[in-house]
């Protein structure tokens, strides 16, 4: 209904009402003064959309922040929760071009002056909610020259835009030697776009592999939340991103080791593990060994073999501490990048139940890696379709969905339909990183391999882990 529609409405409204001159005349006063402030809101609105504040990030950042100068009011502009000190007298940090005066009345609270602070401060953080690979598509990697990216001479805003477009899941390439853009922009991500021999002449897979490698820099790096925790850690406080237990639930003892090592070499800094023993054939010196060099917090939960999969895993959780819950699987192979690939996709996705695709697997009778066919990622589903050796979700929305079933089989399948029963969102990132092996063993998804093999778009001999992603 138009403005002008509900005017008309509420005239009517009143003719009916209004018996008497009298009453009209206070009426009168109270409409044209809600059609007064609606039309001052209207206005509000126009400027806020033409100067791009509707788009402004709403969600908190760990602590209270407030800017002082306009270099630090670039880096949080993104952001509707962090203000000049001038609109926020109660700040927890305040990130400021200079030092303060010691009246200012900012003083009081922690500062961070980017002048003295590492240079990839002073870069302007963008939104991951609204700058991310999400609907990803093959050509959006052909590579582009950082040229074409940006114009900006200024060394911050030109490694604004580089970082956002490679959030997005672009090949960017730097073809020129700046010391200064490697330093504000960060030596990794740097590097992957100044190797130019390196991305010429790739094919599609290597390509891809590549811009999964530049946007997850991009997004660990650059974005709000990492802008934040970086000037929260320079503040001395603690800004660690989210934990994350992991559940290694295993029926194998002559694979714990190898089980717990993919464990202890992800990179990802906040995490616990929860070791599930599944029947009696683990001794107590055995789990001491496999655990010892563990540098992480480890929890041993034993269960006996007469509980199914899904109680076992529930155990798992009942022993965590962690924000976020993701599953390995024994058998399997990750690469050291996999949980930040998973928590940086729980971020900009929102969704509630966030997976790796099976898109590359072992078939150890044939001793061949496969990429599967049709399994692109970077899309919310509407069915079950993610890999339950490689999902993150979060602690309270497995609860909501009611945890794991009881059942000896396809947990992870019936964890996903029930995420979408509570009206969650399934969301199915990249497959690389992550490689599923069938050695015929005792597979809780009993299927036959020619499942595989038929649907492979692209075939390895031998076990190929840097086709899969894993170093």
């Amino acid at each position: 209904m138009t403005l002008s529609s509900r005017v008309s409405s509420c005239l009517a409204g009143i003719r009916r009402v209004v018996r008497k001159p009298a009453q009209a005349a206070p009426l009168a006063r109270w409409l044209a003064r809600a059609l007064w402030l609606r039309s001052q809101r209207l206005a509000e609105l126009i400027r806020d959309r033409a100067a791009g504040r509707h788009r402004l990030a709403s969600y908190p950042l760990g602590a209270w922040l407030a800017t002082n100068g306009p270099k630090s009011e670039a880096v949080f502009a993104a952001s509707g929760r962090v203000a000049p000190t001038s609109r926020c007298e109660h700040a927890d940090i305040v990130v400021a071009d200079d030092s303060l005066d010691g009246d200012d009345p900012a003083f009081k609270a922690t500062v961070v002056v980017l002048s003295s602070a590492p240079k990839q401060f002073s870069v302007p953080a963008f939104d991951p909610l609204k700058v991310n690979p999400i609907n990803w598509k093959p050509k959006v990697a052909a590579p582009v020259d950082a040229a074409e990216v940006t114009s900006e001479s200024e060394p911050t805003l030109r490694a604004a835009a580089l970082a956002a477009r490679a959030a997005t899941g672009a090949v960017v390439c730097i073809t020129t030697d700046d010391h200064e853009l490697r330093t504000v922009l960060g030596s990794e991500l740097h590097d992957l776009m100044a190797n130019t021999e390196g991305i010429a002449g790739v094919d599609a897979h290597e390509l891809e592999a590549i811009s999964i490698a530049m946007r997850r820099c991009a997004l660990r790096d650059h974005s709000l939340r990492a802008r934040a925790r970086q000037v929260i850690t320079a503040a001395g406080q603690q800004a660690d991103p989210p934990t994350v237990s992991i559940l290694l639930a295993t029926n194998r003892p002559e694979r714990l080791a190898e089980a717990v090592a993919s464990v202890t070499a992800q990179t990802y800094p906040a995490t616990e593990l929860v070791l599930a023993t599944h029947g009696d054939g683990f001794s107590s010196d055995a789990v001491a060994e496999a655990i010892e060099t563990v540098e992480m917090p480890v929890r041993v939960v034993a269960v006996s073999a007469t509980e199914p999969l899904g109680a076992v895993l529930n155990e798992a959780v009942a022993a965590s501490t962690g924000e976020l819950l993701t599953k390995f699987d024994d058998d399997d192979y990750y690469s050291t990048e996999h949980i930040w690939d998973l928590v940086l996709t729980h971020e900009y996705s929102q969704a509630e139940l966030v997976a790796k695709g099976a898109e590359y697997v072992y078939v150890a009778n044939q001793d061949c890696t496969l990429h599967l066919f049709g399994r692109r990622g970077e899309r919310y589903l509407n069915y079950p379709g993610v890999s339950g050796g490689a999902l993150l979700i979060s602690h309270h929305d497995l609860a909501a969905a009611g945890g794991w079933r009881r059942v000896k089989s396809h947990v992870d399948t019936c964890l996903a339909r029930d995420v979408t029963r509570i009206g969650g969102k399934i969301y199915r990132t990249h497959g690389q990183g992550y490689l599923r092996v069938r050695h015929g063993e005792n597979h809780t998804w009993k299927i036959n391999e020619s499942h595989f093999t038929g649907r492979a778009a692209q075939r390895r001999e031998g076990l190929d882990l840097v086709f899969a992603g894993i170093s």
